[in-house]
């Protein structure tokens, strides 16, 4: 049983480590006092939002993003699909002044921007009005400001304790722990144990989301969700699970546990109550019974606290938690506080100002064809209709397309674009082509009938052998070659996702899941309705559940799209489901809806949740050709929960 050991600021006798042995994990929230003033998290996306999409777009996205998601989200409760509670409707008011708090995550955000804005440097417009509406600087390199963030306390803190042997491991891209430290303000970041960071004097401190320094801030800035899915290093987790044998303590100070991508799965890996150091979470709160409260409702740090024997939940003001801790563990501050600045820095407000400054000198046409195209990439990502924000986006599509086509000395910038990406929503030409919002806009039809030769040209450059089976009308493919395919994905899993592929292995692994996930299954669905030939389809299914099985025992950040591991897990519970048999971890609906939501959530994608919902579905059809009563009760229940999800999604076209 998980224990909790809540303090005040009074009882502080809990707090004693032994620094040398001590790991602090540190989050956004120690630089949110002054001198320093870095914002939290909402405070950057918004920041984000407002110079991509324009005040007014990016307030009307949030406004939509709030009135959807809580609804959303609330249908998923134990593993189990509820009608989810309608909520009180937000509106622009409660946007701008900072009530409605839901947002993407920011690491979606920057991600995506960021991958425009290198596909834009890639393209050589000849007329010279495209090179300048169409000019792209790199949006993240405005986080390079938060190098030059001052520390406050907290920082001196922690430069105190790593001057006594503490670990230092931040999410944080500022370099204020270092400065603390009395760094060389020309250290450069180099790499250790697989993780960006700083050696200084008193030790090695790790950015395991990069560092605002680095030169080459696009590649080596971790704040994109490409690059938080690769999940932490082995080297670097293997390093920290040797401390926690060793009997090390953790503190947790100002980290928000909300890294899904790659810290929560290295924590929830490792056996509960199994390491007898000390954790610490540092609840920042002035109000006692508030934050107690708080404290107890929340459940954001379990999986940080559930591998250590003792744990402790600290709140209070953060100057009282470490005058504790360090009085307790042999450190002082070697800092006075008085001698430290109160005023507020400006990093943020340069941040905020190169963000701007992107669309300063644009004209306002540009200005609009530059939000437009942000706002396009981000909905179309989502899966949020387009038409939502702009009403008229079929008509601005086709704009964008012919300036582009017309403007390349062979006809083709978007055969280019398309052949440099090749995999759907990883390129403007794939949102144009593969969005799923259907539209009777005449100019947006005739964009996807003049691409489609494009697509088709791509499709004839990336053919396998499995290209020839996938169809309603073939044959399925033989087993030999099956199990060849299985394996050579196999091989490119271990690898893990985002390592250097060659086109024919991006090949092999889309085709192995399409094949496994496509029209060949819906063929084995069809057969198996019918009831005298059903027991024929029994070998065939176990056959292809053990395919599926197979590239399942990887994690799903080891897969090149999310969706995959998602369709095969959708795949899984319905060929369960087709042979009777009820998962491990069965909730009532052959499946592990909870997981398959957080992999939704994390991406995040909302359409796919629609499609889990769809899924249930097709399951509960196969119950229900099975006669069975209470299946039957579940399928009309979760049918209307996906009405009534659809309803509130409101995403029907023009």
């Amino acid at each position: 049983m998980t224990h909790n050991l809540i303090l005040t600021k009074d009882n502080l006798s809990a707090l004693s480590i032994d620094p040398s042995k001590t790991i602090f994990w540190v989050g956004a929230g120690v630089g949110a006092e002054a001198p320093c003033n870095l914002p939290l998290g909402n405070e950057l996306t918004d920041a984000f939002l407002k110079s991509m999409l324009g005040k007014e777009q990016a307030e009307k996205f949030i406004l939509h993003w709030n009135n959807h998601i809580p609804q959303i989200r609330e249908s998923v409760k134990g593993n189990d699909w509820n009608v989810p509670t309608h909520t009180t409707a937000y509106t622009l008011d409660d946007v701008k002044f900072g009530n409605a708090w839901e947002r993407p995550r920011l690491e979606f955000i920057i991600g995506e921007i960021n991958k425009l804005d290198q596909e834009f440097q890639n393209i050589n417009f000849q007329k010279l009005e495209n090179r300048r509406r169409y000019k792209r600087q790199f949006t993240i390199e405005a986080l390079s400001h938060f190098v030059e963030a001052e520390p406050n306390l907290l920082h001196y803190w922690l430069a105190d304790f790593a001057r006594a042997g503490a670990t230092i491991i931040t999410s944080n891209f500022d370099t204020c722990i270092e400065k603390a430290l009395g760094a060389d303000s020309d250290s450069k970041p180099t790499s250790l144990d697989g993780v960006r960071g700083i050696e200084t004097t008193s030790g090695f401190i790790y950015h395991f989301h990069g560092v605002a320094s680095d030169e080459n801030i696009q590649s080596n800035l971790g704040a994109t969700v490409n690059n938080v899915s690769k999940r932490l290093p082995e080297t670097f987790t293997k390093k920290l699970e040797k401390c926690f044998r060793d009997e090390y303590n953790i503190v947790f100070i100002g980290y928000s546990g909300l890294d899904f991508f790659d810290v929560q799965p290295f924590f929830e890996g490792l056996a509960s109550d199994s390491y007898r150091g000390k954790a610490i979470y540092l609840h920042f709160c002035n109000d006692d019974k508030g934050c107690e409260e708080a404290v107890k409702g929340s459940k954001r740090y379990q999986y940080l606290l559930k591998p250590f024997a003792e744990k402790v939940i600290a709140y209070g003001k953060s100057t009282v938690f470490f005058d504790g801790l360090g009085g307790s563990s042999g450190v002082k501050c070697t800092k006075e506080a008085a001698a430290i600045s109160t005023s507020r820095g400006t990093v943020f407000e340069k941040t905020e100002e190169q963000l701007q400054n992107i669309t300063s000198s644009m004209s306002e046409d540009d200005r609009n064809v530059f939000y437009f195209l942000n706002m396009f990439r981000i909905s179309s990502q989502l899966n949020i209709n387009p038409s939502n924000f702009y009403l008229d986006w079929g008509d601005r599509i086709s704009n964008i397309y012919n300036d582009w086509k017309n403007d390349t000395e062979d006809a083709g910038i978007l055969c280019k674009m398309f052949n440099v990406r090749g995999q759907i929503n990883d390129c403007i030409v794939d949102d144009i082509r593969f969005n799923n919002w259907e539209s009777i806009n005449s100019a947006y039809l005739n964009v996807v009938t003049d691409i489609r030769p494009l697509i088709r040209q791509w499709n004839g450059a990336h053919i396998t052998i499995l290209t020839d089976h996938m169809s309603w009308k073939q044959a399925g493919v033989s087993r030999d070659i099956l199990d060849s395919y299985v394996e050579e994905t196999c091989k490119i899993l271990q690898r893990g996702a985002f390592t250097s592929l060659t086109p024919e292995e991006e090949d092999i692994e889309r085709d192995t899941v399409h094949y496994l996930c496509g029209w060949q299954m819906k063929k084995m669905y069809v057969l198996w309705a019918i009831p005298f030939v059903r027991y024929t389809t029994y070998p065939k299914l176990r056959y292809l559940l053990k395919c599926i099985d197979r590239l399942l025992e990887f994690p799903f950040a080891s897969f090149m799209y999310r969706t995959y591991y998602l369709s095969l897990c959708r795949q899984r519970g319905a060929i369960q489901a087709m042979l009777g048999q009820k998962c491990a971890d069965h909730n009532g609906y052959y499946g592990d809806i909870q997981h398959e939501w957080d992999i939704c959530m994390e991406t995040p994608n909302l359409y796919d949740a629609r499609l889990t919902i769809r899924a249930r579905m097709l399951q509960y059809w196969i119950m229900v050709c099975k006669l069975k009563v209470r299946s039957i009760r579940k399928y009309n229940a979760l049918k209307a929960i996906y009405r009534e999800l659809d309803s509130m999604r409101a995403d029907r076209s023009d």
